[in-house]
């Protein structure tokens, strides 16, 4: 059992209610997400899409209304039961069910709102689409409609995720390009933790492409993509569970450069959305200086 499990497991002790219902103390509801550092709300948010990508899913879709939010998709791996229960998607239900009713269905069923949680066996689930929506009660109709900003907020954050995905039928935006005029993709080895999608680089750049996977096999799995830039510090985003987080300035050995990192593999914060900086977050760093050295050249000769 992990950290957070056994976390969640200590403070989410729940009181049944009945058959398949649950409540649960808004306080240490509240305490938990505290002490695991999720006190924004639309956090909540990115640990769906966290929990969702664990799940690797075909074809997610997001259909939004006024107050409404409709997510499906067909998971490969086994959801948690119930939901709440532990990893990204728990704390995601925990997150968003103190503003939001979230209900879903798939091989369970269940809700959970701030009055309590409940999860039973669907009897109607051959199909294997998960389907979760989302809704915020008590709307009056001065009240503004939430879906576009979490929409702005994950075409941000769910840039580099390793699957298609869409919003009211409209696919999202392709990756962008980091540098207008050079461009280092790294693929991951056979076996090694890397799941960024690698663009293909146009002929109008000069690119270096690390060569441990010959391009006939076709994987175009990455585990780094680094540009050159004209600014005078460095720049590191990493992506976790398929969510762009913050960057991290002059983490590289080098000035003008830019860099997109798979954390896959490495140690990451209570929270889900932050890296422990230890002895692998470091090696990975250190792994790419050809790369970053390489754009530095690039960079001096600009000059």
């Amino acid at each position: 059992m992990s950290e957070l499990d056994d976390i969640l497991a200590q403070q989410t002790a729940l009181q049944s209610g009945g058959r398949g219902h649950f409540t649960i103390d808004p306080t240490r509801q509240r305490e938990l997400l505290i002490r695991v550092g999720l006190q924004n709300i639309a956090q909540g948010f990115l640990k769906l899409c966290q929990g969702i990508y664990r799940a690797r899913p075909h074809n997610l879709q997001f259909q939004s209304q006024t107050n409404l939010l409709r997510i499906t998709f067909q998971p490969e791996a086994d959801l948690p039961t119930p939901l709440w229960d532990s990893g990204p998607m728990g704390l995601a239900i925990l997150s968003l069910s103190q503003e939001y009713c979230v209900e879903w269905r798939w091989k369970y069923r269940g809700f959970a709102r701030p009055d309590g949680f409940e999860e039973i066996e669907e009897t109607n689930s051959a199909d294997g689409l998960a389907e979760i929506v989302i809704r915020q009660p008590q709307v009056r109709w001065w009240h503004r409609d939430w879906t576009p900003a979490i929409r702005s907020l994950l075409e941000r954050k769910l840039v580099w995720i390793s699957f298609r995905w869409s919003w009211n039928e409209r696919p999202a935006k392709e990756p962008p390009g980091l540098s207008l005029r050079a461009e280092a993709l790294v693929p991951a080895k056979h076996g090694e933790a890397g799941d960024l999608p690698l663009p293909t680089v146009s002929r109008a750049k000069i690119a270096l492409v690390r060569p441990e996977i010959p391009e006939a096999e076709g994987s175009r799995r990455g585990l780094a993509i680094l540009g050159a830039t004209e600014h005078s510090w460095s720049e590191a985003f990493f992506v976790l569970d398929g969510v762009l987080l913050e960057g991290e300035r002059n983490l590289l050995d080098r000035p003008g450069v830019v860099a997109v990192i798979s954390a896959e593999g490495l140690t990451p914060a209570l929270n889900g959305l932050e890296l422990v900086h230890d002895a692998a977050f470091r090696e990975r760093l250190q792994s790419l200086r050809p790369e970053v050295a390489w754009l530095d050249g690039i960079n001096q000769k600009g000059r």
